[in-house]
């Protein structure tokens, strides 16, 4: 299964993001966005378009100690559909992580900023043309490439085909 991970570039005057040092070290396609309403999403999509995988996970950084598997991306700038739900096995996700000894809850908030942007875009993308191994976004604490360098890793596991 072809995967994509984003992450986001380094910013409020800090040198690494969490979210793209995970995506470029789980050894898939990897995309690095920038922290800019209006270029985000486009570069996504253009990569997607380009390479067309078979899933896509988002990575974005949050404050806290554990990984948030974003569950609603809310449209906050337009008058298109109000919300869309992701297309991940959070479940399978979660037991993932804490299998791993990584903490994670579900969130049913991407926040108002860039996140749930790109987030939001990225389900319409697959309700559009559905990605078969899913699409969502799961948001890392700050310090989630030095604590639990294998997070990304057991996200990719949890992607592959659903035991029967």
């Amino acid at each position: 299964m072809r995967v994509l991970l984003s992450g986001f570039q380094p910013f409020g005057g800090r040198k690494i993001n969490a979210s793209w040092e995970l995506a470029r070290a789980a050894g898939v396609l990897a995309v690095r966005l920038p922290v800019e309403y209006g270029k985000a999403w486009p570069i996504l999509e253009s990569v997607i378009e380009d390479l067309k995988p078979d899933a896509v996970v988002a990575l974005g950084e949050c404050p806290g100690r554990e990984f948030r598997l974003e569950r609603i991306a809310v449209n906050l700038r337009g008058a298109e559909a109000p919300a869309c739900l992701t297309a991940l096995p959070l479940e399978r996700l979660g037991a993932a992580l804490t299998k791993e000894g990584i903490p994670n809850r579900v969130s049913l908030c991407a926040g108002d900023y860039l996140c749930n942007e790109v987030f939001y875009h990225l389900m319409r993308a697959h309700a559009a043309r559905p990605f078969p191994g899913g699409a969502g976004f799961i948001h890392v604490p700050r310090d989630a490439h030095r604590a639990w360098p294998s997070a990304a890793r057991s996200i990719l596991r949890s992607l592959g085909p659903r035991p029967r």
